[in-house]
């Protein structure tokens, strides 16, 4: 016993002494003496949060973990993600959990990730966007036509964003397999079983020492994980069987189309197909929540947006053509100010300074091999430095050029789809599915917040668990007349 209080003392004080190697970068104790402060912080939901008060705090640099920094300087970007920057390191390899076999996008790097990205960018390129429409438009109009069925009863509106985001990613990645909406939300329980997920592993992946080493852990991820392949099974099953009836993303990974000298292993197209489905959706989802909270809170804004939807759609015309996107500049700046404020992945991962290197200056510091390298956009995005007046606040028009309305708007501080090389690859996408659905369900309904909500404090139950857990957002959709 002496032994191991006499160890752990020792590298308490290593970790708080000025010989160690990130000693000149502030933060507080907790955080410098271990990472099961930050993990429980992590488990909780309250990180991006609780490292916005630390950067108010401390500055553009933090030290967040014995071995960990967290940095919101916008020249610091390209140095961390950019090429030339930083690779993915130990907290994403401690995701992966058994049944072994296979790896999805998010697991790799280097040249890899450039050749896996190959056929995700053909899958994700203009003329896929193009064939994808039909699949948005036909979830779509069935989302309202639920809606409509309620008879203007107050409805919950994030779990039916979720309910759709699935069921279109479905449609894209495995050509169907997911009718949430049609059976109101009984299906697989792939988002109660996500939620388990990201809970667990986002804080595990913060002592990456202890995943391997905590039973109890490793269980849960594998059965959480294992409830997750039959539905990814399925889905890829019925594809395979029913052959390419169009070109969706499952096309495109599976290499259908022979460009590839090797064909893909069938379980790495089926890793990437889940992937597709987890990642676009919830973030998708998590943002378009964001986005009517916002429009809600502010009538202003909903009825600026509306005026403009109405405008280019005129009597009731097709609010689900895209070709006139061009034109909606109001719901472009609407939606680019939601991801400013409501990032879907709040924190996001970092990158590692490979270890056994002579380290990485960032920010004006030597960080040596295995620090892990954080730059949350929750807390850039809303640095006065970048983006103000009032940060903090949903402003639309600082998006409008002719506004004249920002002082500050730094749009390479604007990272939430990450950036660099390993950017979100379904960027495009996402901003094309919100597009579509937004202006048919603005075009369609007029809104508001349920009697007796408390919308002011729908932000505070936001949970950051790598991606957001939304409070209820009950809404009440009345059908306009055209």
């Amino acid at each position: 016993m002496f032994f191991f209080v006499s160890l752990g003392l020792s590298i308490c004080a290593h970790r708080l002494s000025p010989f160690h190697p990130l000693s000149k970068i502030p933060g507080p104790i907790p955080y410098k003496v271990t990472k099961l402060y930050g993990a429980w912080i992590c488990w909780k939901g309250h990180q991006y949060l609780d490292w916005k008060d630390l950067h108010d705090e401390y500055g553009p640099i933090v030290r967040t973990g014995p071995n960990e920094v967290s940095v919101i300087d916008v020249q610091s970007i390209n140095a961390v993600f950019g090429a030339g920057g930083l690779p993915k390191g130990i907290y994403y390899t401690c995701r992966h959990v058994p049944p072994p076999g296979s790896t999805s996008l998010i697991l790799l790097t280097g040249a890899s990730h450039a050749s896996r990205r190959r056929r995700w960018s053909r899958g994700l390129n203009a003329q896929a966007l193009k064939d994808y429409e039909v699949h948005i438009s036909e979830r779509a109009t069935q989302l309202t036509e639920k809606i409509k069925d309620l008879n203007s009863e107050p409805l919950d509106l994030v779990p039916w964003l979720n309910y759709f985001t699935v069921d279109f990613m479905g449609d894209m990645a495995f050509g169907g397999g997911s009718e949430l909406m049609a059976t109101d939300g009984q299906g697989d329980g792939i988002f109660d079983m996500l939620e388990i997920y990201w809970r667990v592993i986002s804080a595990v992946c913060h002592i990456p020492w202890a995943y391997q080493a905590t039973v109890f852990t490793v269980s849960l991820l594998s059965k959480t994980f294992a409830g997750m392949r039959p539905y990814a099974i399925r889905c890829a099953t019925n594809r395979v069987q029913g052959g390419s009836k169009t070109k969706d993303l499952w096309y495109h990974l599976m290499d259908e189309e022979d460009i590839e000298k090797f064909k893909p292993p069938l379980n790495d197209v089926v890793a990437d197909g889940l992937l597709a489905i987890v990642a676009g959706a919830d973030t998708s989802s998590s943002a378009m929540s964001c986005m009517f909270w916002c429009l809600l809170s502010d009538h202003e804004c909903l009825k600026r947006l509306q005026h403009e939807i109405d405008t280019v759609f005129p009597d009731g015309a097709n609010a689900l053509d895209v070709s006139k996107h061009s034109e909606l500049p109001y719901l472009r700046a609407c939606i680019n100010e939601t991801l400013r404020l409501f990032p879907p992945l709040p924190t996001n991962g970092p990158r590692e300074v490979p270890r056994g290197s002579h380290g990485k200056v960032v920010f004006g510091h030597l960080l040596p091999g295995g620090t892990q390298v954080y730059i949350p956009p929750y807390t850039i995005h809303r640095n006065p430095q970048y983006f103000s007046p009032f940060p903090d606040k949903f402003v639309p028009e600082r998006w409008i050029t002719s506004s004249g309305f920002s002082e500050n708007h730094n749009l390479n501080a604007f990272i939430p789809f990450s950036s660099g090389p390993a950017n979100c690859v379904g960027k495009k996408l996402a901003m094309q599915e919100m597009m579509m659905l937004t202006s048919l369900l603005v075009q369609k309904f007029d809104m508001r917040f349920a009697e007796g909500f408390d919308s002011a404090a729908w932000p505070l139950g936001i949970l950051d668990h790598f991606v957001t857990t939304r409070p209820n957002l009950p809404v009440v959709m009345t059908p306009r007349a055209q």
